[in-house]
């Protein structure tokens, strides 16, 4: 199972499998909003669909210290559409831009 550790210094979330790096999760902090911006993960994460545990823990920790969350990153904008309890960090009036409805449900548009 992968862990996860917090690093600081580099506005990231590093995750270890096997005491291997197997990937991260960058961020940038503004106006007191965690933005995530990028996910990479080795094969070997994808494969075992750890992804959804791995965002689970990271996001009750926010949720623990009250902060808020802009998902740039696809990967965990796919995510929260599913989690309706993590949804709620990101700000109301910012759901509709990352595709996010009220309901959780991801939102598509056609161009016509």
């Amino acid at each position: 199972m992968a862990t996860v550790q917090h690093n600081f210094a580099a506005s990231r979330f590093d995750l270890y499998d096997d005491g291997q790096r197997a990937g991260f999760l960058k961020y940038q902090m503004q106006q007191g909003r965690m933005c995530f911006l990028l996910t990479e993960l080795a094969p070997r994460i994808r494969k075992r669909s750890e992804i959804g545990s791995i965002l689970g823990a990271i996001f009750d920790d926010l949720h623990h210290r009250r902060m808020e969350v802009l998902p740039y990153c696809p990967v965990v904008r796919s995510f929260l559409a599913t989690q309706p309890e993590y949804c709620r960090l990101v700000p109301s009036d910012r759901l509709r831009q990352f595709g996010l409805a009220s309901g959780n449900r991801l939102i598509t548009t056609t161009a016509g």
